[in-house]
């Protein structure tokens, strides 16, 4: 499953609520790529929970390599969000849901998302 940035800021927020989401999903391959950290990693040393979710769900977090795919699926859907549009790009090429808060965006942009 990609997890999108709202998930990162759910394990900041309410990190019980998001282990029970995890555990209700069933899923057990995670990952993200750098834009989503880009956007979410502002403060290491407050972000415990961050990098302990990181670790704990061994969370891959892949690099950004894909940028003409993304600009091309930002011109095709009218849309001006590189990181979602990133991670919609990403979870295509993997075929897989992604973990979001913002499903409507992403559903535009043709993931599949699976609400928080």
């Amino acid at each position: 499953m990609i997890l999108d940035a709202g998930v990162f800021h759910l394990a900041e927020q309410n990190p019980r609520r998001l282990a029970a989401l995890l555990q209700e999903l069933g899923e057990s391959e995670f990952a993200t790529n750098e834009g989503v950290m880009a956007q979410v990693w502002r403060h290491p040393a407050r972000q415990a929970l961050i990098s302990r979710m990181l670790s704990a769900l061994d969370v891959e977090v892949e690099p950004l390599t894909n940028g003409r795919a993304i600009g091309v699926l930002l011109g095709r859907t009218e849309t001006t969000d590189v990181v979602d549009a990133s991670i919609a790009v990403m979870a295509q090429s993997r075929q897989q849901a992604v973990l979001t808060s913002d499903p409507g965006d992403l559903t535009i942009l043709g993931a599949v998302a699976v609400a928080l």
